[in-house]
């Protein structure tokens, strides 16, 4: 999708609005010459190269550094403790099994990387019947694009002021003040803070929906703000308790991991973890 850039100063008019929906029939013409679309490819090209460079680096730093622990190394300490031998296919395929784990684990996490930088700018403006203007907000999480969001934008002639008419976003996003402070001085700013809190809400979201996909019941609000999750940690049940006091971040601002039996114990280690992470990235701490 292609950004329309727009700014609407504060006294809006209908000559503004006609531009808006003038620049949005252009999209279809723009595409093709797009020097964003040429930005983002090359982009796109770059994060391949990097990926295939830290690719090579890791192989070659895992099989040749010398004086450390290899992963040959390994692999033959375990067949000579199992009493085997490798022939030198077995041992070329182990490696490359082991080399290729590792770096489909840092793949994933560059994925994760280049989807949040990319993430807001998933915003997209288009001509509706009835002189209306929608506004699409894609999301995404883990790498993987998500639901869609859509603002409906009229300009009302008499205030000479852009409002919103309609919108699929959830209840709790804080749409009408955004709506108050941006919607009439730039389009842009006020987009941006629409997809900053609705992608913020689907990665809450799908972190605890992956909880669940891993056999844990989490107690959630609906807007995923708060949270209670009990679990078993070295013969322990453990209370964690998660509250983010700013929805349009995904990450929480207060949490508490607590034994059950003995409130006042507070595990530091997992805390700090959960408030700088996502969950999937912090659960291995709570398994181990």
């Amino acid at each position: 999708h292609f950004q329309i850039r727009m700014s609407v100063s504060g006294r809006t008019t209908s000559q503004s609005f006609s531009d808006l929906l003038r620049r949005s029939q252009e999209l279809d013409k723009i595409q093709s010459g797009s020097q964003q679309a040429f930005t983002e490819l090359s982009d796109l090209r770059e994060t391949l190269a990097r990926l295939r460079k830290r690719h090579g680096v890791l192989k070659r730093k895992l099989g040749e550094r010398a004086g450390t622990t290899t992963v040959k190394g390994v692999i033959m300490d375990r067949a000579k403790q199992q009493n085997r031998s490798l022939t030198h296919t077995q041992m070329k395929s182990a490696v490359e099994k082991i080399v290729l784990s590792l770096f489909t684990q840092n793949e994933k996490k560059e994925l994760t990387r280049f989807s949040e930088a990319y993430r807001l700018a998933g915003k997209t403006l288009f001509k509706l019947p009835n002189n209306l203007l929608g506004l699409k907000l894609e999301t995404s999480y883990g790498g993987q694009y998500g639901q869609s969001y859509f603002v409906v934008i009229e300009y009302d002639s008499k205030q000479s002021l852009l409002k919103v008419k309609n919108t699929s976003l959830p209840y709790f996003i804080p749409t009408k003040r955004i709506e108050e402070q941006f919607l009439n001085k730039n389009v842009k700013t006020f987009s941006y803070y629409l997809s900053k809190y609705v992608n913020a809400y689907v990665s809450r979201q799908q972190q605890f929906f992956w909880l669940k996909d891993n056999g844990l019941e989490p107690e959630c609000t609906e807007s995923f703000d708060y949270a209670k999750i009990t679990l078993t940690h070295n013969r322990k049940v453990l209370s964690i308790l998660m509250i983010y006091d700013d929805i349009s971040q995904s990450l929480p601002t207060r949490v508490t991991v607590t034994e059950e039996e003995n409130k006042k114990k507070r595990y530091k280690t997992f805390e700090n973890a959960l408030m700088e992470r996502p969950i999937p990235e912090v659960w291995p701490l709570f398994i181990h």
